[in-house]
């Protein structure tokens, strides 16, 4: 126990979670603070990361480790004794025990060490805030360094709880096993008719709901689960970002750096075979004794001494290697000639350092979800679920979404037709200003509920403090610095960054560039919900006891969490087995979202059905009215805001003839009624996608039928091929094209060849973003937007919506240019009748 002496001399003790988690504020209050009982050591366990010291002893002898501890310095010979004991020989001098908790006071002592010479460390300690001090304690000198938090496993008898919560569900006995046939014979006639969101569309979290079971009992399921698996999980993301970030701006003052050395980096070798950064890469890879794929010694050789040569490369090179933050930087891999200096950064956090960010999390998962375990959840579940378990994991563990095929057409195929998503995607404006619906996914029934997210916004200093707080935060520059939010734009822009192809490499910057509307206004929307979020969620924390500093942290890590499973998102763990197979990304794209609602609605009835408290929630009653909101919110509510907002349907606020008003509403009822029944269906997988596509089908047939003149033969196919929107798109495209010439073929005659208007330019532009994925037709339409907006002869809130993306079309617009032109081809017509009546009537005629 930790003993105290107050300010007015009181005495008391704390135990040591206690003393971490108030040990600040009371000592700020002047409470002193006696240790004498920890120097000893009292049922000494080993910590989570005592066998690492066990081989770093073997590897380099106990002379240079250290143990450093908040214990006084009597402490010291308990300590050394307990080490020994157990076979670790640190020598007795190496012990220090500062008699101090606080985290800057290990943090000075490792910038003393830093004094004495020593340029490589490894440093682990248990608490979060010693690991933060001491990293950046460290970032402030050239010196190697890897900084880790050690955790106390929570795996030791995490096999037999899960086996519990699987007796309790599913009735299996907890002691019983099953071999791979036995539990695929007995789980043949199981979870055959789910139907809405199957466990194929479900998130990670939505797998784990099959674990959950009623009541009070739930909950501690879910608690199991959420500390095993989806905490560890969440974590290790939000590290990963946090690296990437970190790694990011070290690139960035790096080139600021060596200014001369980036403006070479794309520049051709003396031998005119390859580039310098080439060079750099290869030379790295020499130093740490790789047999680089493909390239001969003597190359390899030219182009490491080439950079030796150079003190500015070479100092380049080095300072490299120190900011990839691996040992020997990042191996080469047979394509390696096809990558450069930013794809091996990526590698490390990635591809080569995701392992150890994870770490937690697959070795949990390893346990729970065991050979064994999993037989034993195809035996009670069935087989759907035990395959979308094991293709989630492998997704979680690799970081990536499986690749579109092993065969060079296919991905070629893919690539083209998830370029219809960035065409559609490029400086989406609207997109951009939807996005900010899903700033109410941050309030709640607890403590950030609608009166309280009110007063938070009220204090403004403090409100926009946090806004740029998390706006600025590693999370938000991660989401918006990649194509996060999609999967098919992820894949397709990953795929495109790769290639060597100038025409890719303009299709991916042109890509990335027009998601950026959408990507700021995904990042505002997080900032205005979770500012309010945030800062209640603090406030929480801190009447629970918790610091400043601690409920900052926790506030954050709960700010994340929420994001994550409220926002569209990219990442493995948020994306189903189905959307992430082929036919799902042909199928299911731009259906992120919607995927999301459906399953945070469902997630919202299955709390509610088995009486379960779905946090942060205290109570049961308080719970049922914040899901049955959520199932109101996101099957409904949100589907009518979203289409209102898509076709203008709020344009007839605007209007003072009731007459276009009714019109207007009837026009686009239709529309808006079975879009949001689309959204629903779609959103349920690809099942769903069907039945819509067969629903709209049949509308377009019987629509069609009733046509006396001119019907649209195109129609009915056109909504067939929306089975698959790209294809869909690229269908219309076409279509629209083809009208546009057939329908304005007189009007394209009367224009010049040139004016913007001709709507033959309309035609030419959806033809070549059809076939080649250049946005040539969204540039166009947004340049006839930016012109409308700028007629005074609209009304200035309809110049405002043409200027954020809504057409002419969406707001019942005519193009008074067009009409004018139309009604002289008319009247030309009519004249022309005339004549040719007048000429019938008094012409030569013969008997």
């Amino acid at each position: 126990m930790i003993r105290y002496t107050k300010p007015d001399g009181a005495t008391g003790t704390l135990n040591a979670e206690q003393y971490a988690k108030t040990y600040e504020e009371l000592t700020d209050l002047g409470y002193k603070w006696d240790f004498s009982e920890f120097n000893k050591v009292v049922g000494g366990k080993i910590a989570p990361l005592f066998q690492k010291a066990i081989k770093l002893q073997g590897k380099f002898g106990p002379k240079n480790m250290f143990v450093l501890t908040a214990r006084p310095p009597q402490a010291a010979k308990a300590i050394f004794d307990f080490l020994k004991a157990n076979g670790l020989n640190i020598p007795i001098e190496n012990i220090t025990g500062l008699g101090n908790s606080t985290a800057e006071a290990k943090a000075l002592w490792i910038a003393d060490k830093v004094g004495d010479g020593y340029n490589d460390f490894y440093f682990a300690d248990d608490a979060l805030q010693n690991v933060q001090a001491v990293q950046n304690m460290l970032d402030q000198f050239d010196v190697k360094s890897k900084v880790q938090q050690a955790r106390v496993k929570f795996s030791k008898n995490m096999d037999t709880e899960f086996n519990d919560i699987l007796e309790n569900i599913t009735g299996i006995e907890s002691k019983k096993r099953f071999s791979i046939i036995k539990g695929r014979k007995r789980g043949e006639s199981k979870g055959k008719f789910r139907y809405f969101v199957p466990p194929s569309h479900e998130d990670f979290v939505g797998l784990l709901y099959n674990f959950m079971g009623k009541g009070r009992e739930g909950d501690k399921h879910r608690d199991f689960l959420e500390q095993a698996l989806v905490r560890p999980l969440n974590r290790a993301n939000r590290e990963l970002d946090t690296a990437r970030q970190s790694v990011a701006n070290d690139y960035k003052a790096l080139n600021k750096q060596f200014e001369d050395v980036k403006s070479k980096l794309t520049k051709k070798t003396p031998d005119g075979d390859f580039v310098f950064q080439d060079a750099i890469r290869v030379y790295l890879w020499d130093k740490h004794g790789h047999k680089i794929p493909g390239l001969s010694e003597t190359d390899q050789t030219k182009l490491a001494e080439l950079v030796m040569s150079d003190p500015q490369l070479q100092a380049y090179a080095e300072t490299l290697n120190i900011i990839s933050k691996q040992e020997n930087y990042v191996a080469p891999t047979d394509g390696w000639n096809s990558g450069d200096i930013r794809m091996d950064l990526d590698d490390a956090t990635g591809r080569i350092g995701r392992e150890q960010y994870f770490s937690e999390f697959i070795e949990n998962a390893d346990i729970v979800f065991s050979e064994e375990n999993l037989n034993k959840i195809e035996a009670g579940y069935g087989e759907g679920v035990r395959e979308s378990l094991e293709d989630m994991l492998y997704r979680i563990k690799t970081g990536r979404n499986r690749p579109s095929g092993s065969n060079k057409q296919v991905n070629k195929l893919m690539n083209f037709l998830n370029g219809s998503v960035g065409t559609v995607m490029f400086f989406n404006m609207r997109s951009a200003l939807l996005q900010q619906m899903s700033i109410v996914n941050y309030i709640n029934f607890a403590d950030n509920n609608i009166f309280a997210a009110a007063k938070a916004f009220a204090n403004q200093k403090q409100y926009w403090a946090d806004w740029s707080f998390i706006f600025n935060s590693d999370m938000l520059k991660q989401r918006r610095g990649g194509i996060q939010t999609d999967v098919n734009g992820a894949e397709l822009a990953a795929s495109l960054r790769n290639s060597k192809n100038p025409t890719r490499k303009l299709i991916s910057k042109l890509l990335e560039l027009g998601f950026l509307p959408t990507q700021i206004g995904d990042n505002i929307a997080i900032a205005t919900g979770g500012a309010s979020y945030y800062r209640n969620r603090i406030n929480t924390y801190l009447k629970q006891g918790m610091s400043q500093k601690e409920a900052e942290a926790a506030a954050f890590t709960d700010f994340q969490d929420t994001t994550q499973s409220t926002q569209q998102s990219a990442r493995p763990d948020m994306v189903s087995k189905q959307q992430a197979s082929v036919i799902g990304k042909v199928i299911l794209n731009f259906q992120n979202v919607t995927s999301q609602f459906n399953r945070l609605g469902k997630k919202a009835f299955q709390d509610i059905y088995n009486r379960r408290i779905t946090k942060p929630n205290t109570t049961q009653m308080q719970s049922d009215i914040s899901n049955a909101s959520r199932i109101t919110y996101y099957f409904a509510v949100q589907n009518l805001i979203f289409y209102t907002l898509q076709t203008a349907m709020f344009a007839m606020l605007f209007d003072d003839d009731e007459e276009d008003v009714n019109n207007l509403f009837l026009k686009k009822r239709e529309r808006l009624i079975n879009g949001s029944i689309d959204s629903v269906l779609r959103g349920t997988g690809l099942i769903g996608g069907v039945v819509a596509t067969l629903k709209n089908v049949a509308i377009a047939f019987a629509r069609q039928r009733d046509v006396n003149y001119n019907p649209d033969e195109s129609a009915v196919i056109v909504e067939a091929l929306n089975l698959s929107p790209v294809i869909g798109i690229k269908a219309r495209q076409v279509v629209n094209a083809e009208k546009t010439l057939n329908y304005n073929k007189k009007v394209i005659d009367e224009m010049e060849t040139f004016d913007i208007d001709n709507p033959q330019w309309s035609a030419v532009t959806n033809y070549v973003q059809t076939f080649t994925n250049v946005p040539l037709n969204r540039l166009y339409n947004k340049t006839q937007n930016v012109r409308q907006s700028l007629n005074n002869d609209h009304a200035a809130w309809e110049r405002t919506l043409m200027f954020l993306g809504w057409s002419q079309y969406n707001l019942d617009l005519e193009n008074k240019k067009m009409e004018e032109i139309k009604q002289d081809i008319k009247d030309k017509k009519k004249k022309l009748k005339k004549k040719k009546k007048k000429t019938n009537r008094f012409g030569p005629r013969i008997f």
